[in-house]
């Protein structure tokens, strides 16, 4: 038996921990019920606009014979989807069994709008949302989280976006002229010098004094600016 719903706004009490029923016939259809409801609730305190699809995917039949006035649902572990083993505990009289649930959720995720070329940086023409089945591997929810990160790899049209086929930009790239300032007492001086390694803030790089021609070592403080000091944190 398959439950599916959509729920816009997420929910998560006492449901998220144990489902006790009334006295009534042990069957499957209760049982999915009850699973539906108590793995949906965890769902959508995790993912909290999400499709939700519970199905129970092993049940053992002789089970269903025996006398259950009312039972507890308890899921083992934490996952929230995919295969979900869940403890069935009867009272009346008292005995146990688990059955096992598949969870599938299907949330907003970032996705190529476009054939992304390798090295192209990010904006928001080139991705959108789309409610996508979630996959066991991280994803993108959230735009903000890919803008500025260059593709390492070209990404074809609608593939969801993974961290590994992103990169983040270096502030400072090899061979880009850059403003060094050199720390001299409590005097700071400014020269134009040229970057001789990548480098993102906090880094240390080598860097050449435009004018000296002499190399010193340098921390990336911004897009742009080294100092021989490093910066605050």
């Amino acid at each position: 038996m398959t439950i599916s719903r959509h729920v816009l706004t997420a929910f998560c009490g006492a449901l998220c921990l144990a489902t006790a029923l009334p006295a009534a016939a042990l069957n499957a259809e209760r049982l999915a019920e009850a699973a539906a409801e108590q793995l949906t609730g965890r769902a959508l305190a995790a993912y909290g606009d999400a499709d939700v699809s519970v199905r129970l995917v092993t049940l053992p039949t002789a089970q269903l014979a025996r006398r259950c006035d009312t039972f507890k649902l308890t899921p083992s572990g934490s996952a929230v989807h995919g295969r979900v083993p869940l403890r069935v505990d009867c009272t009346g009289p008292a005995w146990s069994f688990y059955v096992s649930a598949e969870v599938t959720l299907a949330v907003p995720q970032v996705v190529a709008k476009t054939l992304l070329p390798r090295g192209v940086r990010l904006t928001r023409q080139h991705v959108a949302l789309q409610t996508l089945p979630l996959p066991r591997q991280p994803v993108f929810t959230r735009l903000e989280d890919v803008l500025g990160k260059l593709a390492k790899r070209p990404i074809a049209a609608g593939t969801a976006l993974r961290s590994q086929q992103l990169a983040t930009p270096w502030d400072v790239e090899r061979g880009q002229d850059v403003q060094l300032t050199a720390n001299v007492g409590k005097a700071n001086i400014s020269t134009r010098g040229k970057a001789l390694q990548n480098g993102r803030v906090g880094e240390q790089i080598r860097v050449e004094n435009a004018a000296s021609r002499k190399v010193v070592r340098a921390w990336v403080w911004s897009t742009g600016r080294v100092a021989t000091r490093p910066p605050p944190l």
